[in-house]
Parts: structure tokens; sequence; C-alpha cells
């Protein structure tokens, strides 16, 4: 859902926090340190990802499960089942 490396993230630390259960203070000294590393910028409400597969690989993120299962056709169902 990035727009050329950005989205927008209409929230607060706060409501980040609240919404995550963390303290503020944990989510801003994250987002103080993914800035450092030069991974994310966060300026209102415009989220900038800087580099995307370096923050993939530090947050561990994995696609797998944003693919939905793939469902057999009713073939492919009827030919296992004979």
């Amino acid at each position: 859902m990035l727009d050329n490396d950005t989205f927008r993230l209409p929230l607060t630390q706060q409501d980040l926090a609240d919404a995550s259960g963390l303290s503020t203070v944990h989510v801003n000294r994250t987002v103080q340190e993914l800035r450092k590393m030069g991974l994310l910028d966060w300026r209102g409400q415009i989220a900038y990802v800087l580099r995307r597969e370096e923050l993939e690989t530090v947050a561990e993120f994995s696609a797998d499960y944003l693919h939905a299962l793939k469902v057999p056709s009713p073939r492919a169902i009827i030919m296992a089942a004979g």
C-alpha cells in the first residue's frame, strides 16, 4: 500500500501506543531508532519508507500471511476424492 515509498498514517504516537499496548515512550524511541538507522521517517500524517528491504529485515517481516490460501477448484476436489 505504498505510494512512492510513502503511506498515510493518520495516528499520533500516542494512538499507535494505545492500539498496540505499548507505552508512548517505547513507540517514540522505536521511531527515533528507525529514523537514526535511515529506514523510516514520519512527519505529520505521512510515513516515508526510506529503505524498504532493510526495514523488512529489521522488523522480521514476512508477507506470507498476506496471501490468501489457494482454494482448489471443484474439479481438483473431485479428482482428489476419486
